[in-house]
């Protein structure tokens, strides 16, 4: 599976990633449900896109949530999100994990048909 850079996904997406994994309600001024894409329960973790694709689930105790992407206008980006795989244990998140999944040129906005999934790398480091 390919990576990139946290410092290298846009400003307000590596501020949601941070904001993610320190457990903040807020993103650039933005509550984090306007981010929210819904509950992701497939394993890329374990095997990027295949993982996606053949539905399969994650790891028992492993929990996960899609949220958009947005460009530097503010908009949604409609092409890429960010998921955000990690173990909680009472109520605390642990073992984060952080992708952009990219979709397919042929793939809508709504369906789950990705070209590409990246870990995101680097966390906090600029």
């Amino acid at each position: 599976m390919a990576n990139t850079k946290w410092n290298q996904i846009g400003a307000y997406n590596k501020q949601l990633v941070l904001d993610l994994r320190n457990a903040k309600t807020m993103s650039s001024g933005f509550p984090l449900s306007d981010f929210l894409h819904g509950p992701y329960w497939y394993d890329i973790k374990g095997y990027g896109l295949y993982g996606n694709d053949q539905k399969r689930r994650l790891e028992s105790g492993w929990s996960g949530t899609k949220y958009y992407c947005f460009k530097s206008d503010g908009n949604i980006d409609m092409r890429n999100r960010i998921v955000h795989i990690y173990k909680e244990n009472n109520g605390v998140k642990s073992e984060q994990i952080f992708f952009r999944l990219t979709h397919s040129p042929q793939g809508g906005r709504d369906d789950n048909q990705y070209q590409s999934c990246e870990t995101i790398t680097d966390i906090g480091i600029s």
